[in-house]
């Protein structure tokens, strides 16, 4: 009797391993499925002159037929800018695994962030849309160039 009880669990166990090693190998078919998903980039933001940061700065975001791009946070940081950008992912998985996640292509690759501060001339950083996660890592730092206007 201990016997067919052993048996009949090794055969549960290795069925149970071959049927989840075929989904790791998509062998039942994957979905596809797109997701939306916010990205957090966050910038400091100093003065290029004395190098000391730059507070009540604000963000805004543009591509091409897309005026408002990105939501601006509050990072809680003096001198930091906080901005979240929606981008969809195209998630291809199987039963258990995720098989793959990718970003989906917009019409414009780049993203501009201009910063707005009234004493600043308002400076414009790029991004490409498929660098943003990486970007999303380390705060990057903007030099604010005073604006000329100011002086007068």
């Amino acid at each position: 009797m201990k016997k067919k009880r052993a048996i009949l669990t090794g055969v549960i166990l290795g069925a149970c391993v071959l049927l989840i090693a075929a989904d790791y190998f998509a062998l039942f078919g994957t979905s596809r499925k797109e997701q939306l998903e916010l990205i957090e980039l966050n910038f400091v933001t100093v003065d290029e002159e004395t190098g000391e940061t730059v507070t009540g700065v604000h963000a805004r975001c543009f591509q091409s037929n897309n005026k408002n791009a990105c939501a601006e946070r509050n990072s809680g940081a003096p001198g930091m800018v906080s901005i979240s950008v929606p981008v969809t992912k195209v998630v291809t998985k199987s039963l258990l695994f995720v098989q793959d996640s990718t970003m989906r292509e917009t019409a414009d690759p780049k993203l501009k962030i201009m910063f707005i501060h009234p004493d600043y001339a308002n400076p414009v950083e790029s991004i490409l849309v498929s660098d943003l996660p990486a970007q999303a890592t380390d705060p990057v730092t903007i030099t604010m160039p005073r604006s000329i206007a100011g002086k007068y």
